[in-house]
């Protein structure tokens, strides 16, 4: 498979199924940004040492690159979010109760957790321009939302585990 193929080169790149759209269509920049997320993500799992971590955060890249297929229409179905919900739920047993809000920071690997989160933001602001043109499901949305909060928590279990401290007192 050849990388250049000079098809791109007017400003234009072809969906699954031949449609054509710019680049800066929303779908293509809600494509670019779960693609930055993505390796953003592999960033962070550079970094993890811990066996069981480093295999949730790949887990997640699978969830994103089934994610990107089902936006593009290789795929008509979303990720489940529930295996997101459990982790959560597990990880906010585990976490002191917040009062504050945190400074995205501490350790490398927070601290690239937290960078993985913001753009999961991103990536969920672009995701709702998608839904008002009716170009993404409900599902898509729900699934970047509760991974951004599955990577805060990340960050701040990373943190814990160090004994960084996160609290900011504004």
């Amino acid at each position: 498979m050849a990388i250049t193929t000079r098809n791109g080169d007017d400003g234009s790149t072809s969906l699954p199924g031949g449609r054509k759209v710019p680049k800066n269509h929303p779908l293509i920049e809600a494509l670019g940004e779960i693609d930055e997320l993505n390796s953003s993500i592999g960033f962070a799992r550079s970094l993890c040492a811990e066996k069981e971590t480093n295999a949730l955060l790949k887990s997640l890249q699978s969830g994103l690159f089934s994610l990107s297929f089902s936006l593009a229409g290789q795929s008509g179905k979303a990720p489940s979010f529930l295996p997101l919900e459990s982790q959560i739920a597990s990880l906010e047993k585990s976490l002191p109760h917040l009062s504050n809000f945190i400074y995205p920071s501490g350790t490398p690997l927070a601290s690239s957790l937290h960078l993985s989160r913001a753009i999961c933001r991103r990536a969920e602001r672009r995701l709702c321009e998608l839904l008002e043109i009716g170009e993404a499901q409900k599902e898509h949305l729900v699934y970047l939302n509760r991974l951004s909060d599955l990577l805060f928590l990340l960050a701040r279990k990373e943190n814990q585990k160090e004994g960084k401290e996160e609290g900011w007192q504004g």
